[in-house]
């Protein structure tokens, strides 16, 4: 799978009627659990849930209303039949496709993930493939802690909380996979709230398949810019360069 065409200004004007905004951390397959999320359009969390089969997403998507005014996103699973630690963790830094001594290719993601945007489009949602430690990256949300210990855990929902601004989420500790859908679930929001190429750009994959590369977080609503805050000493010392530059500019 490559990325070949952008089509961030070219996709339906619909998607500003969408009202439900989901994500899924998709596992591998069927026996490991899947995290799901979904939020609305003042980013309150509306669903969290682990799940394990195509089904049982399918259906948690539909519960979610009309399936026409949902955006889901949905993270690619890595693959299985890629033997050893090093080369899993490769997975998240490079290309989407291992390239061997002897010329030869092997897919990082497995299947599953083009497999069930195939059942959400036909169901009438609007899917995207995107990639979730890409999006921490451009989130600046990158934790450092190991992502499924409990410390990872409960700084990536205090993030997720004050960078992201997500509401009502549960006071207890979220497993891993839905906390990194509710990431998830605020790129797929952005799709709607943000500006096409400064917060998200769009690319079809060679197989036709839609992607979804989240570049920064719209600031909307409430949110606003952080203020700098600073110590006594620096104020002095940038009103002491103040006061040089106007005694120069006299000067000359």
């Amino acid at each position: 799978m490559h990325l070949e065409e952008d089509i961030t200004n070219q996709m339906n004007p619909n998607l500003g009627l969408a009202h439900r905004f989901a994500a899924v951390d998709l596992a591998p397959n069927e026996q490991l659990e899947s995290g799901f999320s979904a939020i609305d359009r003042e980013r309150v969390l509306v669903r969290m849930d682990k799940l394990y089969r195509d089904t049982d997403i399918i259906m948690a998507v539909e519960s979610l209303g009309p399936a026409n005014g949902t955006i889901v996103v949905v993270d690619m699973p890595k693959s299985l039949s890629i033997p050893g630690r090093w080369r899993q963790e490769e997975i998240k830094m490079h290309a989407l496709r291992l390239k061997r001594q002897n010329g030869s290719y092997t897919e990082r993601y497995e299947e599953r993930g083009l497999r069930l945007y195939d059942i959400l489009e036909e169901a009438g949602a609007t899917p995207f493939l995107y990639f979730n430690y890409w999006t921490r990256v451009n989130y600046d949300m990158l934790i450092p802690f190991r992502s499924r210990s409990p410390h990872g855990c409960r700084a990536l929902q205090s993030a997720i909380e004050h960078q992201l601004g997500i509401k009502s989420l549960p006071t207890n500790l979220a497993p891993s996979s839905v906390l990194e859908s509710m990431v998830g679930a605020y790129a797929s929001w952005s799709v709607w709230a943000g500006t096409p190429g400064t917060d998200y750009e769009i690319f079809l994959t060679d197989s036709g398949y839609k992607a979804l590369i989240p570049k920064a977080r719209p600031h909307m609503g409430e949110a606003r810019p952080r203020k700098v805050r600073r110590s006594r000493r620096q104020l002095r010392w940038i009103s002491s360069l103040a006061l040089n530059k106007t005694d120069k500019d006299k000067a000359d």
